[in-house]
């Protein structure tokens, strides 16, 4: 992933089960045009393991959305998610969190 994408993407946290594609791209349309929605599946049982990420065509309404949806506490299907702007580590695929 370029690193013009890593700024452009969201890691969404503490997601409800139930809350699929569609569901977090309604949560996040309102703050500007989506490229991508990824929701990660657990190997073994093949359910959601509760975060996704969000990636917006622009930066600002990435930030704009991160900030919004982090300290204003918003509500995907009845849960209080954390969102932050993440960057991927390509040599681990593990999450490492920018200073904002």
């Amino acid at each position: 992933m370029e690193e013009a994408d890593r700024k452009r993407t969201l890691y969404v946290g503490g997601l409800e089960d139930k809350v699929d594609v569609a569901i977090l791209t309604a949560a996040f349309l309102p703050f500007g045009e989506i490229k991508d929605v990824q929701i990660p599946l657990d190997h073994a049982t093949q359910k959601p393991r509760g975060f996704g990420f969000v990636q917006f065509e622009e930066i600002d309404d990435a930030l704009s959305a991160a900030d919004n949806m982090h300290h204003a506490g918003r509500w995907v299907v009845g849960r209080c998610c954390c969102c932050c702007c993440c960057c991927w580590s390509v040599s681990y695929t593990h999450l490492t969190l920018p200073t904002i």
